[in-house]
């Protein structure tokens, strides 16, 4: 808050989750619009904050901080919900330092950044799942990327076993809530994603709809609790509507969506999600449409950017019917893996 004309204490003055937006505002301004100025600008701040939480830390975790705020599960460790906020601040720090030109700093930060996972790993790894066993412990170590090759299958459906076990419920909190949409989507779940969105019970969104909220509420039991009426704090699924359900988004190492990612989700019982973004270089945009077992997908790429487009092959596993100049990188997980330049496009299909 700034100025401060009210002093918090606590967790609600100094959380690794909340005080790190330090670093990813002019990180996600820099991811959408190319804006290095903003990262210049601010980089000392940075660097300041993540040596604050390095002093902080305590074998390179942390243990203090709010935890994963209103979560219906409250067994997560707050150690578990800070040292996440940290290894994620260190791990954009080290991204930032190599685009401003601080080699030595990103060395430095991505050496630290695996000595948080490591020292996670050693802490709070048992068997098949993290900590307490919870959803949001799970969350975070694969949004973190932490999890061991060998294990991350057996940590996710640690996961979706426990979504499943609660009648596809979520009982994580706002700072893990992301984390589950992340990892779901990224291992090609987004079924449970989409079971989770369509749920009435307690806790969901559909909760609070069919109890009269018309806007999206604080605590996940919104209307019926005392908390606030309008706050965007459980507005992750934002993110999964637009870049998973949709599809539209931009790779990994894309900035300024000078390479898109067109990867959409055809599950449940949805038959067409459209999304459009404008980009720095236009619009972009992702539309898909299923009758009966016929899959259409039209994608719009703006000048001077390209796309990696991921078609969902819907059980079959022939090519499907797309325009000469997109080029076909192969089939991979039920998708055939395209790349293509600006301009209109349009891909179809019919599963066998």
């Amino acid at each position: 808050m700034a100025p401060e004309f009210t002093v918090f204490g606590g967790g609600f003055r100094d959380d690794p989750n909340w005080g790190n937006v330090i670093v990813f505002a002019p990180w996600q301004m820099y991811r959408a619009y190319g804006d290095t100025a903003t990262l210049r600008a601010y980089y000392p701040n940075m660097v300041r904050y993540v040596d604050h939480l390095s002093r902080k830390a305590s074998g390179h975790l942390l243990d203090y901080g709010l935890g994963d705020w209103i979560a219906f599960d409250t067994s997560t460790p707050t150690g578990i919900t800070a040292t996440f906020g940290y290894h994620r601040a260190v791990s954009a720090l080290a991204r930032i330092a190599k685009v401003v030109g601080q080699d030595a700093d990103a060395a430095k930060y991505e050496a630290l950044a695996k000595d948080i996972g490591e020292a996670f790993n050693v802490k709070y790894a048992t068997g098949d799942t993290y900590g307490s066993g919870s959803q949001a412990c799970d969350a975070f170590a694969l949004d973190m990327g932490v999890v061991p090759a060998a294990k991350r299958d057996a940590v996710l459906g640690h996961l979706v076993d426990s979504i499943k076990a609660k009648g596809y419920h979520l009982t994580v909190g706002e700072i893990a809530l992301p984390s589950v949409f992340h990892v779901l989507s990224a291992a090609g779940r987004d079924d449970v994603v989409h079971a989770f969105a369509t749920q009435t019970g307690n806790p969901s969104y559909g909760y609070q709809v069919v109890h009269g909220a018309t806007s999206l509420t604080e605590n996940w039991d919104g209307p019926t609790s005392g908390l606030s009426q309008n706050h965007f704090m459980l507005g992750a699924i934002d993110e999964w509507f637009h870049a998973g359900l949709a599809g539209l988004g931009q790779t990994d190492d894309s900035i300024g969506f000078g390479t898109l990612l067109v990867r959409p989700a055809v599950v449940g019982d949805v038959t067409r999600a459209a999304a459009t973004y404008e980009t720095p270089r236009g619009r972009a945009a992702s539309s898909w449409r299923r009758t009966g077992r016929r899959l259409r997908l039209d994608v719009t790429v703006p000048p001077g950017a390209k796309a990696r487009v991921e078609f969902p092959l819907l059980g079959g596993n022939s090519r499907p019917g797309a325009p000469a100049d997109a080029r076909l990188l192969g089939v991979q997980d039920g998708r055939a893996l395209f790349e293509i330049g600006s301009g209109d496009w349009r891909f179809e299909n019919t599963a066998s």
